[in-house]
């Protein structure tokens, strides 16, 4: 009866060890989401992904701290900042050990999505100025396309 016993502890104390192995050799390499790629200035930006459990992530802006958090028992973290306050592409890089992933980031304007097919259309340009909430003073061009 003692053997009986021996094997079964043998048994499971292997099982476990497999267990724990498998649980703590994720796939380190993940990817990140950018919730919303293109937001305009100071708008809720939501970054997420999913690593190793209990791994501190931290995510920079040009190379400027944004946020900094842990991933949860599975592996899961997200990360919430407000966009630059200036139009631009940024260079979004997200930390966690000796891991660094690059994506990059637009705070711009959405024109929505391109004409598709032709049809007799009249358009008017316009220049004007804007005011960035950051103070810097840009030139854009206003168009209204009227069709028939």
């Amino acid at each position: 009866m003692n053997n009986i016993y021996k094997k079964q502890f043998l048994i499971w104390s292997f099982l476990i060890l497999i267990f724990f192995y498998t649980v703590n050799a994720q796939n380190i390499e993940s990817d990140f989401i950018i919730e919303n790629n293109y937001v305009l200035w100071n708008e809720s930006v939501n970054l997420k992904g999913n690593i190793n459990q209990f791994t501190s992530i931290t995510a920079y802006l040009d190379n400027k701290i944004i946020c900094s958090t842990t991933s949860d028992s599975l592996g899961n973290w997200n990360c919430n900042f407000n966009a630059p306050l200036e139009i631009g592409t940024y260079n979004l890089m997200v930390k966690y050990g000796n891991i660094t992933l690059n994506k990059e980031f637009y705070v711009k304007f959405s024109y929505g999505f391109e004409p598709v097919g032709i049809e007799p259309r009249y358009v008017f340009e316009a220049p004007n100025i804007i005011q960035e909430p950051s103070g810097n003073i840009n030139k854009i061009i206003t168009r209204i396309k009227v069709s028939r």
